[in-house]
C-alpha cells in the first residue's frame, strides 16, 4: 500500500516539539471555510453542484492546478542532484518524519518540498474525482431527502439542506487547505530554499550529520 499512500507523507511530518507541520494551515483553512460557506448558504447556495456551478468550476480549477504540481514536482526532485544544499538537512525548524521512533528521519530541502507538491497532487487528484461525483450525484441524492426534516432550535431545515451545507464546507475546506499550501510550497521555492542554512522557523538543536556521497543524513 506505500504506493498509495506515499503522497502523504506530509501529514506525517512533525516539528522537532511533536507539532504536526500542517496543523495551523488546517485550522485557517477550516476558520476560511466555514466563513465562505454561511455566506454561499446566506445566498440561498445557488447553483452549488450543477453544470458550471461552485464545485464544477473549482473542481475544474483543481485540475489545471495538478499539471502545475506535478511540474513542480519532477522539477524539485531532479533539480541539480549532485552536491546540491537541495540536500542539506533543514536545520532550523527541522521536518521530522516518524517522530520519536527508531525509524526518525530529519528531511532535507527537496524532500520537504517534494513532500508539499506529492500531497498537492493528490488533493487535487480527490477534488476533481470528487467534484465529478457530487455533480452527478446531488440531484438523485436531493430528491431522496427532500421530504425528509430536522428541526434545529425549532428551525424545520430539510435533510437535503443540511447534507450539502455539510458536504460543501469538507470540500471549500480541503480546497481552502489546497490554496493555502500552494501559497506555502510557492515561499519556499522562492525565498527559504535559497537560504545558505536550511530553514522552516524558529532555530533548535539538531543531531549532527555528515555527507555520505549525497544528500546529509542523521548520524545514529
Amino acid at each position: 500500500m506505500k504506493p498509495l499512500s506515499s503522497w502523504l507523507v506530509y501529514v506525517r511530518l512533525r516539528r522537532q516539539d511533536g507539532a504536526r507541520i500542517f496543523a495551523i494551515e488546517l485550522y485557517i483553512s477550516i476558520a476560511i471555510a466555514l466563513f465562505l460557506v454561511v455566506a454561499w448558504l446566506w445566498l440561498g447556495m445557488p447553483n452549488t453542484f450543477a453544470k458550471d456551478g461552485l464545485v464544477d468550476g473549482l473542481g475544474a480549477l483543481s485540475t489545471v492546478l495538478a499539471g502545475f504540481f506535478v511540474a513542480g514536482l519532477v522539477a524539485i526532485a531532479t533539480f541539480f542532484r549532485e552536491n546540491s544544499s537541495l540536500d542539506d538537512v533543514i536545520e532550523h525548524g527541522p521536518a521530522i518524519l516518524n517522530y520519536s521512533t527508531d525509524n526518525e528521519e530529519y528531511f532535507t530541502r527537496r524532500q520537504y518540498v517534494c513532500s508539499i507538491f506529492g500531497f498537492l497532487v493528490g488533493l487535487s487528484f480527490f477534488l476533481a474525482i470528487s467534484a465529478i461525483f457530487l455533480r452527478s450525484f446531488s440531484e438523485p441524492v436531493s430528491q431522496l431527502l427532500h421530504e425528509k426534516e430536522t428541526e434545529i432550535y425549532g428551525i424545520s431545515i430539510p435533510w437535503h439542506t443540511c447534507v450539502e451545507f455539510l458536504t460543501v464546507y469538507v470540500w471549500i475546506t480541503v480546497f481552502t487547505w489546497q490554496i493555502i499550501l500552494t501559497l506555502r510550497g510557492i515561499y519556499y521555492l522562492m525565498d527559504r530554499i535559497y537560504d545558505v542554512r536550511p530553514s522552516l522557523g524558529k532555530p533548535k538543536n539538531l543531531p549532527a550529520t555528515k555527507n555520505e556521497g549525497g544528500p546529509n543524513v542523521r548520524i545514529p
